[in-house]
């Protein structure tokens, strides 16, 4: 590249580009003199949507699920304010329909996102029962056509409540549940192509608030 000078001579320095990045150079005795070399770190490409269909989350009330996430999180009448959406999709291939919810309000929202949880019917008391449940969660969550465990895996997007930059994780269902972090999860290799079933896709841009939970 450039002689490598420790000393002085001329006043006037430029920053030129190198192949190992911007170099802090001067003229000195006919020739330029490196006084540094500064390393830029690059973003890496983010991953590609690609070939993602959207399903905008169902508009119909549904009691029993409302009463089965009150009990699940402890939620109070009247004190609690929460909207919910929900999609129906089969998430393990036994043709029968998860409930994937998604919820939104003070109580379980912060900064880097809200809470969702994955409902299975069931023969209890509502008619179902949580599988898995999430934290830090934003619309839209981007249901895999590749499966671990059985299960289609989850690609979210992590951004806002200190995490960085925004980045896409994927969520491996581990055989017994999915991971409730997605921040913690493995990221979407850069300059991937992400493809799937964008849920919730409408809740989002806010052209619909959700469903308030009425039923306790």
């Amino acid at each position: 590249m450039f002689p490598y000078y420790d000393g002085y001579a001329w006043p006037t320095r430029n920053w030129v580009w190198t192949a190992e990045g911007p170099a802090l150079v001067y003229w000195y005795q006919g020739e330029y003199c490196l006084l540094a070399v500064r390393q830029i770190a690059t973003q890496p490409a983010a991953p590609s949507l690609v070939a993602v269909a959207s399903m905008v989350p169902e508009k119909q009330p549904d009691a029993n699920l409302e009463r089965t996430i009150a009990r699940y999180y402890g939620l109070q009448q009247g004190i609690d304010d929460v909207h919910y959406y929900y999609n129906r999709i089969d998430l393990d291939g036994d043709d029968k329909l998860e409930t994937f919810v998604l919820l939104s309000g003070p109580t379980l929202c912060g900064t880097g996102g809200c809470s969702a949880v994955i409902l299975k019917q069931s023969g209890g008391v509502n008619g179902y029962r949580v599988v898995s449940n999430f934290m830090l969660v934003r619309a839209p969550i981007i249901v895999s056509g590749q499966k671990s465990n059985g299960w289609r895996d989850l690609i979210m997007e992590v951004s806002g409540g200190g995490a960085g930059a925004p980045a896409y994780h994927i969520l491996h269902h581990t055989g017994s549940r999915y991971p409730s972090n997605p921040s913690a999860a493995p990221r979407v290799p850069a300059g991937a192509g992400v493809a799937g079933t964008a849920l919730f896709a409408d809740s989002a841009d806010g052209s619909f608030p959700g469903i308030p939970l009425t039923s306790f």
